[in-house]
């Protein structure tokens, strides 16, 4: 893995980490002011439940995407001037449709018109979250095991 590529896949890395860590803090806010209504045993219960379905999509789903974007972002050995270009061909076609779809419902399920209470959006976002975390790893291990190849 080159230059280009440990950067780009380290930003990839770092965008889902970062957003993942807002999500979670977020989201736990937003349930912490869902218990004076809603039973705390149920909000526990709800958000383990939120978490586990986060971490089967991110081992599931996002960890595959990681992969993909590292596998390939060996094509921007051929192009390291155009960053956009260089993007698309780290995400592919299916990334992106994935992220821009995730993040459009994201947008519509936060806004001010979402059928979400506080308390929905909370566990949507402790899933979101972790799914994130868990696809992040999987970016992060990567940059090590192919640093670790080179070695």
């Amino acid at each position: 893995m080159h230059n280009a590529q440990k950067v780009s896949i380290s930003i990839l890395a770092l965008l889902w980490t970062i957003g993942s860590i807002r999500l979670l803090f977020s989201g736990s806010f937003l349930l912490l002011g869902s218990v004076g209504t809603i039973a705390p045993w149920i909000v526990v219960l709800c958000s383990v439940l939120a978490a586990v379905i986060g971490f089967a999509k991110g081992k599931f789903l996002l960890s595959k995407t990681a992969s993909r974007s590292i596998t390939n972002s060996h094509s921007l050995e051929n192009n390291t001037q155009n960053l956009f270009l260089g993007w698309a061909r780290i995400m592919g076609v299916r990334g992106l449709i994935m992220i821009s779809l995730m993040l459009a419902l994201g947008f519509f399920l936060a806004g001010p018109f979402s059928p979400l209470d506080g308390f929905g959006r909370g566990l949507l976002r402790i899933a979101i979250g972790t799914a994130l975390l868990i696809g992040s790893f999987s970016l992060w291990s990567g940059i090590r095991s192919n640093n670790e190849a080179l070695s």
